[in-house]
């Protein structure tokens, strides 16, 4: 009996690759195993190699994957927003990407309609 559970042992030892394709195998924690036979210590130990083996396989498949780049985009930021009423009391304002942008854009529409001498660069307002 012995040497047909241990030929059995073997048998399943070198033949650990048939399970590649099994579903997960999960472990179950033993309790005592001063009362387990040897048979279920055998059984729990060929459970074990089955369970690292599968553990294996699926890190060795994970890290011979392409890795797929993490593309992350940039936060959007918040567009500027000038405003510029003139000395006749008109208001001139323009949105940008930039407080730059916004500035020259809000200072043109009023420079369009009005002398640049009435459109003063200090009266203008500018906020995201």
């Amino acid at each position: 009996m012995k040497r047909l559970s241990l030929f059995a042992l073997l048998l399943a030892l070198f033949s650990l690759p048939s399970f590649a394709a099994d579903p997960v195998f999960r472990i179950n924690v033993g309790q005592d195993y001063s009362r387990y036979s040897n048979e279920e210590l055998r059984r729990r130990v060929y459970d074990l190699e089955r369970a690292v083996y599968q553990m294996q396989q699926r890190i060795y498949n994970l890290e011979t994957q392409p890795v797929q780049p993490v593309i992350v985009a940039p936060p959007q930021e918040r567009p500027w927003t000038c405003s510029l009423a003139d000395n006749f009391g008109a208001m001139h304002m323009s949105t940008a990407q930039t407080r730059t942008l916004a500035e020259a854009q809000t200072m043109q529409a009023c420079t369009k309609e009005q002398n640049a001498m009435f459109c003063e660069m200090k009266k203008m307002r500018c906020g995201q």
